[in-house]
């Protein structure tokens, strides 16, 4: 399916340089076929910008690039060009992103790919197949984010909830309200 990122979909014992991923990696996560890097680079303004690549397995709409297609290259996910984006997960067909949000510690959070569980934390069970932010109010301030199987789960202050799974609580029922 071309998660080695080599522009072959020939499986390899041997390691294969992952071409087409511009500046330095900052992070790279991996889901069931398919494979995402964040990396940091200079625009020319003061700070640098975080991208996100990804390739491999694509049918689910989880390479973000508004196709349903798999790539053995990596290719750049539109409208992530952000300082602020810090962390990456990987599900089984979704992917997720998290972002860092001003200084009063408040942070956001979306997902594209597979949905059939609710796990793009949306509020629907459509795939998507290009990013947009969870719509899930009480994700506010999350700082960690783990994508599993068909779950997605955000760790905040309050604890840690999770949506998907074939369950459709909402992060408010998982937590309770938040005060």
């Amino acid at each position: 399916l071309g998660q080695l990122g080599s522009g072959s979909i020939t499986p390899s014992s041997i390691a294969n340089a992952v071409s087409g991923i511009s500046g330095q990696t900052l992070e790279i996560a991996s889901g069931d076929a398919t494979v995402c890097a964040m990396s940091a680079i200079n625009l020319g303004d003061a700070e640098a910008n975080h991208i996100v690549s990804c390739w491999g397995a694509g049918t689910s709409g989880q390479l973000g690039d508004g196709a349903s297609l798999d790539r053995a290259i990596p290719i750049r996910v539109p409208s992530i060009a952000s300082p602020t984006a810090i962390q990456l997960s990987l599900g089984n067909q979704h992917t997720c992103l998290l972002f860092a949000g001003p200084p009063d510690g408040t942070s956001s959070f979306g997902c594209f790919g597979a949905n059939g569980s609710g796990q793009l934390a949306d509020g629907t069970t459509l795939p998507r197949s290009t990013f947009a932010p969870s719509t899930l109010s009480a994700v506010a301030g999350a700082s960690r984010i783990f994508a599993g199987h068909d779950v997605t789960c955000g760790q905040t202050a309050e604890g840690t909830g999770c949506i998907g799974g074939g369950s459709l609580f909402s992060f408010e029922e998982v937590l309770g309200p938040r005060t």
